[in-house]
């Protein structure tokens, strides 16, 4: 006869095949079978249970490892109990037997009183309650007690009546609250991607107002987190530092259309070539563009600036955004262009500087970016336009000075000084020729 834990097993022959057990009335995982009564199981049977004992043995230590796990990932969730030692039975847990009591018709009065905690309770019994007070002055936390359990009417209401109809709703259960802890960890959440999302809004509206003061400048681009003091001071003082340095240039570069120009960059320099159409004759006002500002030269146009744009993207290939980032550092950009607009335009104008004859950009289908191919030109490869070598434009005309009328009746050409010194003299009309 061997004794276990829970069954007592009776070992038949090796010839016999069956085994005699009968299972003790506490063992947890089966029924108690009726006094006297034995069941019977076969050696395969005894190896299942055997199994079925092991399988739950491992199922609870891989529960505790992620019990484990959970209070170590979560620290905050460790005071929360999962709810798990409380009895399924109602009345096993003060909770069950608060509700009771309600029902009952017993209220908090006639249990949380004086009497009970100076007459029920013993001074043990009171001392390891005692951490539980707010202070820790003795007299103190008999004056709250007394407060507390004589139902004094505080700030808060009835604290003891508040205490026990908390506990009779069942918040008090280990569930409960750590679902609470989760809610609220839950709303943390919200509320900080609430607050994110407000300042990025409220930190764009500040950029939008900041606009017309710098020039009509966009702001970078952040990547990796939302922006910050650190990227609104780095927008502030390196953009537009590099934007009035690129409006010095570019007027430099307007001047003098009929020649290429080199742009000087913090990432490199770019060459482009020159306006295929000069200035006006005349000195006129420029063609009206919903982009372009009025004050600007005549021969400045929107294809011209989209390729100065194009010739600035760092290592010479961009997408259209980029591009048109930089072309808000033009000084002829209007301020109150909107990146849409931008887009638009920028797009016909790619086109149109692609299919020239010798185009500037090339379209990358692979990269979807858009390169710039004059980047490794001379100045001198660049062929002089054809305005420019066959008239000086930019100027006005000038009469010429012999087409002009004199002042007076007197003759064009009245400079004393330019008049011949051995001028002959003439002969008055009055005077009569003399005959021969």
């Amino acid at each position: 006869m061997e004794e276990s834990r829970d069954a007592t097993v009776t070992v038949a022959p090796p010839g016999d095949v069956k085994t005699e057990v009968v299972k003790a009335p506490f063992a947890p995982t089966s029924v108690p079978p009726p006094s006297g009564q034995k069941v019977v199981m076969s050696q395969n049977e005894l190896a299942t249970e055997k199994k079925k004992k092991e399988l739950e043995r491992l199922e609870r230590r891989r529960d505790n490892a992620r019990r484990a796990k959970r209070k170590s990932t979560h620290p905050e969730q460790n005071d929360a109990s999962s709810g798990e030692e409380y009895p399924e039975s109602l009345m096993g847990n003060y909770i069950g037997q608060v509700g009771a009591l309600s029902a009952l018709g017993i209220g908090a009065s006639d249990i949380l009183s004086m009497k009970t905690w100076m007459e029920t309770l013993d001074a043990d019994e009171r001392d390891s309650l005692r951490p539980f007070l707010p202070s820790k002055d003795k007299a103190e936390q008999d004056q709250i007690v007394s407060e507390f359990l004589s139902g004094k009417i505080s700030f808060f209401g009835d604290l003891r009546q508040n205490a026990w109809d908390y506990v009779l709703s069942g918040m008090t259960h280990p569930r409960i609250r750590r679902w609470k802890q989760r809610l609220i960890l839950l709303q943390k959440r919200r509320y900080l991607q609430a607050m994110r999302e407000y300042h990025d809004s409220f930190v764009r509206k500040i950029l939008v107002r900041k606009r017309p003061r710098v020039g009509g400048l966009s702001s970078d681009k952040n990547e990796g987190g939302y922006l910050n003091r650190d990227n609104l001071e780095g927008w502030d003082e390196a953009r537009i530092k590099r934007a009035m340095d690129y409006r010095r240039q570019e007027t430099e570069r307007y001047t003098v259309p009929e020649k290429a120009f080199i742009y000087r960059n913090e990432w490199g320099n770019s060459v482009v070539a020159p306006l295929k159409r000069g200035p006006a004759l005349d000195g006129g006002r420029p063609r009206e563009h919903p982009l372009l500002k009025n004050e600007r030269p005549s021969h400045v146009t929107i294809l011209c600036l989209v390729r100065d744009g194009a010739s600035r993207l760092p290592k010479n290939e961009g997408n259209r955004q980029e591009i048109c980032d930089l072309l808000l550092e033009s000084q002829y950009i209007r301020e109150g262009a909107s990146m849409a607009q931008l887009n638009q335009v920028v797009s016909g104008a790619l086109d149109r500087l692609h299919y020239e004859d010798d185009a500037c950009v090339r379209y990358d289908s692979e990269t979807k970016h858009w390169c710039y191919l004059h980047n490794e030109r001379k100045l001198t490869e660049f062929k002089t336009p054809s305005w420019a070598a066959s008239d000086k434009r930019g100027e006005p005309r000038r009469k010429k000075v012999e087409d002009q009328p004199a002042v007076g009746g007197g003759k064009a050409n009245s400079d004393p000084e330019k008049e011949p010194k051995n001028k002959p003299e003439e002969a008055p009309e009055d005077t009569p020729k003399d005959s021969t």
